[in-house]
């Protein structure tokens, strides 16, 4: 009997000796990282589609296959790379910021409250922009299963970080508290 109490004795304190010196750590994948990656891969599809349509539209038969909710979004990545010189130099000016939901905001400035020209083109631009955006969100949710209009907050979470990523250092962005902060080198990472 006390040669099974010595067996039992030894195996539960090599057991606790063993335990105690190994460390398991868990890794788990969260799902709004794997949500975040499918709404990248959306956003990088839909710029691969549009050097891929553009050429193929010669030939007619593949390019009127495209659905029109697709083509506006192809057109939304197009205007936003027309317009992006435009919409760069109106956030240098401080005329238009990055808020959270992933669209631009207009300031009002000297520039804009001399000259209506100015303001009207800067309106234009924000407005396509914004518009563009948007078309863009859509898609994305609309192409991934995985996406409903539920989680409109996490796309326009991304966007805005993207967005920022992308934008020259002068940029103005909306903090999560509400206010707007100016873009440094340190401040580009989100």
């Amino acid at each position: 009997m006390n040669k099974y109490i010595a067996i039992y004795t030894f195996f539960i304190t090599s057991l606790f000796i063993f335990t105690s010196c190994v460390t398991i750590k868990m890794v788990s994948v969260d799902q709004k990282t794997e949500l975040e990656n499918q709404i990248l891969g959306s956003i990088n599809s839909l710029q691969e589609d549009l050097i891929l349509v553009s050429s193929i539209r010669g030939e007619g038969s593949n390019y009127n296959a495209i659905s029109p909710a697709h083509k506006e979004a192809l057109y939304s990545v197009m205007n936003r790379q027309y317009n992006l010189d435009d919409v760069n130099t109106l956030k240098r000016q401080g005329i238009a910021g990055e808020k959270l939901n992933g669209l631009l905001f207009m300031f009002e400035t000297e520039q804009t409250k001399n000259s209506k020209t100015f303001d009207s083109f800067a309106r234009r631009i924000i407005s396509e922009e914004n518009h563009d955006r948007s078309v863009i969100m859509k898609r994305v949710i609309a192409v991934n299963p995985n996406l409903s209009a539920r989680d409109e907050p996490l796309i326009q979470n991304i966007m805005y970080k993207l967005n920022l990523q992308s934008s020259p250092i002068e940029t103005k962005a909306q903090t999560t508290s509400g206010e707007w902060e100016t873009l440094s080198d340190t401040k580009k990472q989100p």
